[in-house]
């Protein structure tokens, strides 16, 4: 609820923590129950653009996966997702992240559109590829890569992972 870690981190802006975790206990035996070590707690992976900390749809995640799912809108700016401009060739550049920290170089292009929907096959892949034994993280993330999928065949833009 921070502003000053709001104007960091604005991806956070409008969050909230539910009015039960607001007791400590509440989420204390929450987090027992889930816990997974080494992971991530996240809130929109299996409910895309919630904003809301709850039991019904907070999960730990692997940090590869949490990573996986980053739109990086602040480097990419207003270009589509995967998609930036390269100056001195005056192409656009389409790259993926795989969830390791690492971006794979997938081409330059000469539309925007070229160039994203390179990126939506490449990234599909590599959600597709993501292992986790977590159940309901691989139906969310059968769903994101099937949305890619389906935006490529449309020739639609993808907005979102």
């Amino acid at each position: 609820y921070s502003a000053d870690f709001q104007k960091k981190q604005p991806t956070y802006i409008g969050c909230s923590v539910s009015k039960d975790w607001h007791f400590f206990s509440n989420f204390e035996k929450w987090f027992i129950s889930n816990y997974v070590e080494g992971c991530q707690l996240d809130k929109d992976i299996l409910l895309p653009d919630n904003k809301v900390y709850n039991a019904e749809v907070c999960v730990f995640v692997p940090q590869k996966i949490n990573k996986l799912l980053l739109d990086c809108k602040s480097a990419r700016g207003e270009y589509p997702l995967g998609v930036s401009f390269h100056k001195g060739q005056q192409k656009y550049m389409a790259r993926v992240s795989i969830g390791t920290g690492v971006t794979q170089y997938l081409g330059s292009f000469s539309t925007p559109l070229e160039a994203h929907r390179a990126y939506q096959l490449a990234k599909a892949g590599a959600i597709e590829a993501a292992k986790t034994d977590n159940l309901r993280i691989k139906a969310a993330l059968a769903l994101r890569a099937a949305k890619l999928r389906d935006d490529h065949a449309n020739n639609r833009i993808t907005v979102k992972i």
